[in-house]
């Protein structure tokens, strides 16, 4: 899994933490990129972490530190015990949430079609944009006694912003044809469109659609409606196998309404 760009260690000190305590980062850090990640790495950070106070402005860049350190190992649980104290940190939080992004886009990157899901199991095969940090989340959820379990995807709609969530194919997954979904707006109607990303660096977009409040409609669209978001390619189409594709929200650009919006997601088939 590759890191996010190295984030800056500045050499200074707070009332609690000292040159030294930075001087140890530097050196896990270069030893890291000489000889890659160890079970000393961990053991190091975790020393350093251990011996910080939360106020310090070490202490989120160390549990970012060691939640990378703990996945490239192979310790998911870990990674995600450190995830959550760099989360507190303003200094360290969007890295933290691209490295979390990574990590579920990995465990949930569909691998083979046709893929089918109606979510019964608790999982679901979307992940939020780390881009968009914390506008908005997506799980999987109970909608009623009727329905069962569906994805819930939370967000706020705000001035002129976006948000999106995203499904991640394997290289060998195969070549998509067709997306189909069912999808129930709530609070107010949302508008979404849904982008598909190729491995050549292409992205294609269908038109906006309205997702209506309270009432489950069907989506079906086949990637050779798709147009080019390049305007430079404006009829250029998908070649090959896709990256990723993407919901995303354009209700900003369409309506006059704002605050938090639920889209849920159901019978999810794509092939």
């Amino acid at each position: 899994m590759t890191a996010p760009p190295f984030l800056l260690l500045v050499l200074a000190a707070t009332a609690a933490e000292t040159p030294a305590d930075w001087a140890v980062l530097n050196d896990i850090r270069v030893s890291e990129v000489l000889d890659g990640v160890t079970p000393t790495t961990v053991e190091r950070l975790e020393a350093l972490l251990a011996r910080l106070d939360a106020m310090d402005r070490l202490h989120g860049e160390a549990a970012y530190w060691l939640a990378h350190a703990r996945v490239t190992l192979g310790d998911r649980e870990g990674a995600r015990q450190a995830l959550e104290i760099a989360l507190e940190d303003l200094e360290t939080r969007d890295a933290a949430l691209a490295l979390q992004a990574q990590m579920d886009a990995v465990l949930a990157t569909v691998d083979r079609l046709p893929f089918r899901h109606d979510m019964e199991d608790g999982r679901g095969p979307f992940v939020h944009s780390w881009l968009y940090g914390d506008r908005g989340d997506v799980r999987v959820a109970p909608v009623d006694a009727d329905h069962g379990r569906a994805i819930r995807w939370t967000f706020q709609i705000r001035d002129r912003q976006e948000d999106q969530i995203t499904v991640s194919f394997g290289s060998d997954a195969g070549t998509l044809v067709r997306f189909r979904c069912e999808i129930m707006g709530q609070g107010y109607p949302s508008y979404l469109r849904i982008l598909a990303e190729d491995r050549e660096g292409g992205e294609f977009a269908t038109d906006p659609f309205e997702v209506p409040e309270g009432r489950w409609i069907p989506v079906n669209v086949a990637l050779s409606t798709f147009h080019s978001t390049n305007p430079t390619t404006p009829t250029a189409r998908p070649r090959g196998s896709l990256r990723a594709l993407h919901l995303n929200d354009v209700t900003a650009y369409l309506s006059a309404d704002r605050g938090v919006r639920e889209v849920w997601i159901d019978n999810l088939e794509i092939r």
